[in-house]
């Protein structure tokens, strides 16, 4: 695949777009930076191959943007990077000029370019206020810059913004930042929230520079690297720092004489404690602090060393911020002295273009996520119905040896679904590539060189590109099983039209994954058949049935796997975390290390009317106190969960949306107090239209603390029919007590009413009542139909579109107010 062409506005150094090079397939046909030495930075380092690509100038000027015109010309422009100056916005800046507005504007010049040349991606980055700050639209208007973002862009543009902590998302040193991202509507594959960089767990000061060389005196440098040195500064402010403790700042220091200060008229004045962060020592044990421009002085914000009396070195600096060890500050020389007056020389330059810029593997990880969607399948619908016209008339393996030049990988694969006669019988439905690729971000680095991974039920291969980009920098013995022989054979067939590195080597297999033998494997990855043995089952399917108390294949392959790998990645049905049927399973796993789970909603597989999840399970650690990283497609949100808060054993299923509201709510609650009832049976046969004694009530009916009459919809029992009903049933007819109460059964708005008598329910009803036998108050019922119970349900149940039925899981949670919450209605 061609390599993808960006354009760099306010490029700075070239520090954040730095890992955008042919290597990692992107090509920088533009980058504009108004100050020369920041971008002699980057030609330096090579980012552009066009000598004339390297704008120095105003943007906003009518002959600068002539001559960017001429460059770009006939080129296609995939990304535009904008990160405009950010004085005017940040609080950090305490300086800020009445005429900042106009600074603050040249977000519109970004906006016009990305107007005029139409990248498929534009990735705005700015300080956390930038979206409520002003500036100036082209209809000359003062409006909020996310105003003018949405009004110009919205029309062709699918734009999603987050205000994100760089830290949670792979970055080493604390940075709050807007990310705004546009995908062009045109392109239906690309969607900007699956472009966002991944969350990732941060790691402390000592675990990023613990163990550099100690610089305890003026001026001395690691001879092994000297952009490892101790920066000067005036020895008289040595003392307002050498005695503070990590987390200290000067100025909570009890001796006076040691409180920062200067000297006016040969008087000694005291300085202000104006800013929590000045001259205030870092801490090991926490995540670096943000790095300013300012951070080659001690008054700066957290620039203090959690043990030197010194600022942090330029190493430091660049470990802090993503920095490769190869990007080169000034042309280096083999004279050790020479370059360490280069680098006096450079040091301000080059300190204030790391505070400036992104950290670098924000702007990669975003740009490899683009570069892998623009990958798979562009085939529509219309096209689609057209082939599978074609072939009524012929196998797909005769359409293959004809069209296997015509199509993508993806588009062969997905054609192959469509058109698979066995789809039913084998379980199999094709996995969408968005679904894949967002599993195998998260999937672990592994530190070994050699790997060995099995996918066991590969259908057309859809995770095999993924898999190969990546491990593309391990050794890996890849292991494709599936049961069907047609789908192996057409696997191997439509792999051709991959790369395939000489470090892959792949092998087939063509059996049941039941009775594949038991080998260890790093990683087991997969999209497993999802349906009921029916079948007599074999000694292997009876063995992992009896031990998760369930005949769902999916369930089988899984416990399996667990046994067999250090690392399971799975797609399964959503009902794992909600069902009482997997409750054996889940156990299971909650031993385990959860690494992810992804809620998919109904958005995985199109046209199949079913929830899912994906999990990630790291069967080698066991559960002490995990975190578990949660993405939801349903909310384009992720978070980060402790597993024992999300597997909490008091509560009867998983849940992945658990919250302080949520926990809230708990507490004033009693659980488990109802038992229920639902007759599925009864049936359109049974009922009538026509009046009499015997009613079928059906969830419409249920209203809030009441029964809803519904004219041609109210039923009634056909009277001859009465000795088809359950036994069961019938006695809560007859029975007189009246402490009984009804609840819809798929409860996407919960209520609750008494059950009259009289009256049966049919299978969209669920009957419920307290298992000690006390009535419950008319304030329970109120609350039932709240929006505040209606809320706190949709997060019990894990905010499920579609696995709503009542079971022993959900009936858990329609608990009554405990005796004095009643005094609260």
């Amino acid at each position: 695949m061609e390599n993808l062409n960006y354009i760099d506005l306010f490029s700075g150094g070239g520090i954040g777009s730095y890992e955008l090079n042919k290597n990692n397939g992107f090509n920088c046909v533009l980058s504009s930076e108004i100050i020369k030495r920041r971008l002699e930075l980057q030609i330096l380092n090579k980012k552009c191959d066009n000598k004339d690509a390297y704008i120095c100038g105003d943007i906003s000027e009518d002959k600068i943007k002539k001559k960017i015109e001429e460059i770009i010309k006939g080129t296609t422009i995939d990304i535009l990077i904008s990160t405009p100056p950010c004085q005017g916005m940040s609080v950090a800046n305490h300086k800020k000029k009445k005429d900042e507005i106009k600074r603050n504007s040249l977000i519109l010049e970004s906006i016009n370019f990305v107007l005029k040349y139409k990248p498929k991606l534009f990735i705005f980055e700015n300080v956390r206020s930038f979206l409520k700050t002003a500036c100036t639209d082209n209809d000359g208007k003062t409006k909020t810059i996310e105003e003018v973002i949405y009004n110009n862009l919205t029309s062709q543009y699918n734009i999603n913004s987050k205000i994100i902590n760089f830290a949670n998302y792979g970055s080493n040193s604390n940075r709050t930042r807007t990310l705004v991202l546009g995908t062009l509507k045109k392109i239906d594959i690309l969607k900007p929230h699956l472009l966002f960089p991944s969350q990732k767990k941060s790691k402390n000061l000592y675990e990023l520079i613990g163990s550099m060389r100690r610089l305890s005196e003026f001026g001395e440098g690691d001879p092994n690297d000297f952009l490892h040195n101790f920066r000067k500064y005036d020895e008289r402010m040595l003392p307002w720092i050498e005695k503070i403790k990590e987390g200290q700042s000067a100025f909570d220091q009890i001796e006076k004489t040691r409180i920062p200060s200067r000297i006016i008229n040969g008087k000694i004045v005291y300085n202000k404690n104006k800013n929590s962060d000045k001259y205030r020592r870092c801490i090991w044990t926490k995540p670096a602090p943000c790095i300013h421009t300012r951070n080659d002085i001690l008054a700066s914000q957290s620039t203090i060393h959690p043990e030197d009396n010194r600022v942090f070195s330029i190493r430091e600096l660049m470990i802090l911020m993503n920095i490769p060890a190869k990007f080169k500050w000034f042309q280096y020389s083999n004279n050790q002295n020479l370059n360490s007056q280069l680098l006096r020389k450079n040091e301000i330059n080059i300190r204030q273009c790391i505070g400036e810029s992104i950290p670098c593997n924000i702007l990669k990880e975003i740009s490899l996520n683009l570069k892998r969607l623009t990958q798979i399948s562009s085939l529509d619908n219309a096209e689609l119905k057209k082939i599978s016209l074609k072939l009524k008339n012929s196998s797909f393996s005769s359409f293959l040896k004809s069209n296997i030049n015509n199509y993508s990988f993806y588009d062969l694969s997905k054609i192959r679904e469509i058109n698979n006669e066995n789809k039913k019988s084998t379980a199999a439905y094709y996995t969408n590539p968005l679904v894949v690729k967002d599993i195998i971000d998260h999937l672990p680095e592994f530190k070994k060189k050699k790997i060995t991974i099995l996918e066991p039920s590969c259908g057309t291969g859809n995770f095999i590109p993924f898999l190969i980009e990546r491990y593309k920098n391990k050794n890996v013995e890849l292991y494709i099983n599936d049961i069907d022989i047609n789908s192996i054979k057409i696997t191997r067939e439509i792999i051709k039209k991959l790369y395939i590195p000489k470090n892959f080597k792949i092998n087939f297999l063509n059996k049941d994954f039941i009775d594949l033998d038991e080998k260890l494997y790093d990683l087991i990855i997969t999209n497993p058949p999802f349906g009921f043995l029916k079948n007599s089952l074999s000694q292997n399917e009876k063995h992992y049935s009896k031990i998760c108390k369930t005949k769902n294949i999916f369930a089988l392959f899984l416990l399996k796997s667990l046994k067999m790998s250090k690392f399971v990645s799975f797609i399964l049905p959503k009902a794992l975390i909600n069902s009482p049927e997997y409750r054996e399973l889940r156990k299971i796993i909650e031993k385990l290390n959860i690494k992810c789970i992804f809620d998919f909603g109904q958005k995985a597989f199109n046209g199949v009317l079913i929830e899912t999840i994906a999990i990630i399970i790291e069967t080698s650690s066991k559960c002490s106190s995990n975190e578990i990283l949660i993405k939801s497609w349903i909310e384009n949100n992720s978070f980060i969960k402790k597993q024992s808060y999300v597997c909490d054993n008091f509560f009867p299923n998983w849940l992945i949306y658990r919250n302080n509201f949520f926990d809230k709510i708990s507490k004033s609650l009693e659980f488990n107090v109802f038992d229920f009832y639902r007759d599925r049976n009864i049936t359109k046969k049974h009922s009538t239209l026509i009046k009499n004694k015997i009613r079928i009530l059906k969830s419409r009916n249920v209203g809030n603390n009441r029964i809803t009459n519904l004219i041609n919809y109210d039923s009634y029992l056909k009277l001859d029919m009465l000795k088809e009903i359950n036994k069961r049933t019938l006695n809560f007819l007859n029975d007189q007590s009246n402490n009984y109460y009804i609840i819809p059964n798929l409860s996407y708005y919960p209520r609750a009413a008494k059950l009259p008598k009289n009256t049966i329910c049919d299978g969209s009803v669920a009957i419920i009542w307290e298992k000690n036998n006390n009535s419950i108050v008319k304030s329970d019922l109120t609350f039932f139909s709240s929006e505040e119970f209606k809320l706190f349900y949709s997060l019990a149940r894990n905010k499920s579109s579609r696995s709503l039925n009542i079971d022993k899981c959900s009936i858990f949670f329609w608990g009554i107010k405990k005796k004095k919450q009643h005094e609260l209605f």
